[in-house]
């Protein structure tokens, strides 16, 4: 799919999300939460979790497409300092994103900056697919020590994690109406009648109780899964007209199949 084609399906299918969601308010009789709030850190505004107030009061956040969808995107340096990451951690998160400040600098892509940032670093880069140059990041099998670095930390923190994605985001703790409590997902036919919800509360305490498995998302280890969520570098435009400001982030995903699989709802 080309770039354009990529940027009208991306408009697409937010003005439809955002159209369910006015839907389900109506449904329910409860309103849309509008604006953004502001930070943890009062420094900029940001978007809250929760899409739709009900009449009870009841805070809802609403996912249109029942297939794999994006749940949050955030920069690796606001993520670690979130969650105080430990700095190693944090150095293999950056390599699998390719958020090396010099490179996210200089958008588009670009293999030299990409190849300078690794070198000053200390990190061979002759054993790298031209995939992985080409995108300007790392996959967790060229990052020695990943797995026993980064999915310990993510199995100790899941619980965290999860809720941060659902539920928290960046918003002020004081902001009562940012955080969902419900989890609504469209199942196809977007009627909001048929909808299905979930606690948010006891999806964290699954993520928490579960054995749940943390390991690659797929056999190139360009992406990580922790139970029914994966994250992944955010950025899929053709090289020479990447611009996006969320390029390189930190992709979570999810689909209503897998929310149900792995917490067995």
């Amino acid at each position: 799919m080309g770039t354009q084609a990529q940027k009208l399906a991306g408009k697409k299918s937010q003005k439809k999300g955002m159209k369910f969601e006015i839907k389900f308010a109506s449904h329910i009789g409860g309103k849309k939460q509008k604006g953004q709030l502001m930070d943890i850190w009062g420094e900029i505004h940001t978007e809250p979790k929760t899409d739709v107030i009900g009449p009870d009061e009841e805070l809802y956040s609403v996912k249109n497409s029942p297939g794999s969808t994006q749940i949050q995107v955030c920069s690796v340096k606001r993520f670690s300092r979130k969650f105080d990451v430990p700095q190693l951690v944090e150095d293999y998160l950056i390599r699998f994103c390719g958020a090396h400040e010099e490179v996210m600098a200089e958008l588009p892509y670009n293999r030299q900056l990409f190849l300078e940032a690794l070198r000053k670093r200390g990190i061979n880069a002759s054993k790298l697919s031209d995939e992985e140059i080409r995108r300007n990041r790392e996959s967790g099998h060229s990052i020695e020590g990943f797995e026993e670095v980064v999915f310990p930390w993510i199995k100790a923190n899941i619980g965290k994690i999860t809720r941060f994605i659902l539920q928290e985001s960046f918003v002020s703790l004081q902001e009562a109406q940012a955080f969902p409590n419900k989890l609504v997902w469209n199942t196809g036919d977007s009627n909001p009648a048929n909808c299905e919800i979930f606690d948010i509360d006891e999806i964290v305490r699954r993520m928490e109780t579960m054995d749940m498995f943390v390991g690659f998302g797929t056999s190139a280890a360009t992406s990580v899964r922790f139970g029914p969520f994966t994250f992944q570098m955010k950025g899929s435009k053709a090289e020479k007209e990447n611009t996006s400001k969320s390029f390189h982030n930190m992709q979570f995903k999810c689909s209503l199949k897998n929310l149900k699989k792995y917490l067995k709802l």
